[in-house]
């Protein structure tokens, strides 16, 4: 569910993909900056809580380990 709205499952496919996309830049920002770049709640974010990808202890957001894999995971395919 997106914003309360069903989706299809070819939507939650992209929907995860493409969280998978910019977790390779949450990664690179945190490395970079020993930060979460932050920005408006969003799905993608929701998604990789969800998926344990990243945070929110405290309201203070960090790529995780599980995070961190799936991210290389990602750029090596």
């Amino acid at each position: 569910m997106v914003s309360g709205v069903e989706v299809t499952e070819a939507e939650k496919a992209f929907l995860e993909e493409y969280t998978r996309k910019l977790l390779v830049g949450w990664c690179a920002h945190q490395l970079e900056h020993d930060a979460f770049p932050m920005f408006a709640d969003d799905p993608y974010i929701t998604l990789a809580v969800d998926k344990g990808w990243i945070s929110n202890k405290a309201g203070k957001f960090r790529v995780l380990a599980k995070g961190f894999s799936a991210a290389a995971s990602y750029l090596r395919r």
